[in-house]
Parts: structure tokens; C-alpha cells; sequence
């Protein structure tokens, strides 16, 4: 009888073991399922401010092609302006050297 408790309680305490490997794996694994939502949610967020930096990349790109091509509207008008002017002030010393010459 001595035997077939010893082995009742061999058995009992290798069950014992096993339930407690059972537990500590299942606590493991709530452990890293938690980690890994985590994971999952902290790249959603990512992908959330990817995509709106990315709206604003785009926003800000054609923001600043407008405003290049204003100042380059700008500086062309400016140039003409400048070039109108140039050919009148040259037009206009002529004019004083024909005076001067002719006096």
C-alpha cells in the first residue's frame, strides 16, 4: 500500500508541477498579449500622425508653390518696371545731351 501512495503522491505533487507551468505560461502569455496590444495601438497612433503629416506635407507644398510663384510674379514685374524705367532715364539723358549740344 506504502507504494501506491508514494506513487499517488508522485503523481500528485508532478500534477501540482504542471498546473502551476499551466498558470505560470498562461501568465506569461496575458503578459505578452498585453504588450502586443499595446504594440498594435501604438502603431495605429503612428499611422494616424503619419497620415496626417502627411495631409500637411502636401498642404504646405502647395502653400509654398503658390508662394513661389507669386514672388516670381513679383520679381517679373519688378523687372519690367525696372527695365521701363532704365530705357526712360536713358531716354531722357539723351534728351539732356542733345540740349547740351546744343548750346
Amino acid at each position: 500500500m506504502t507504494g501506491r501512495l508514494k506513487e499517488a503522491y508522485s503523481a500528485s505533487e508532478a500534477l501540482g508541477k504542471n498546473i502551476w507551468n499551466v498558470c505560470e505560461l498562461g501568465s506569461r502569455y496575458d503578459a505578452m498579449d498585453k504588450k502586443v496590444w499595446n504594440v498594435r495601438l501604438s502603431l495605429e497612433v503612428e499611422k494616424d500622425k503619419s497620415v496626417r503629416l502627411e495631409h500637411e506635407k502636401r498642404s504646405l507644398e502647395v502653400t509654398m508653390k503658390e508662394a513661389l510663384e507669386k514672388r516670381d510674379n513679383e520679381l517679373a514685374s519688378a523687372w519690367k518696371e525696372a527695365n521701363h524705367k532704365t530705357k526712360a532715364a536713358g531716354g531722357k539723358l539723351k534728351s539732356v545731351a542733345k540740349l547740351k549740344e546744343e548750346k
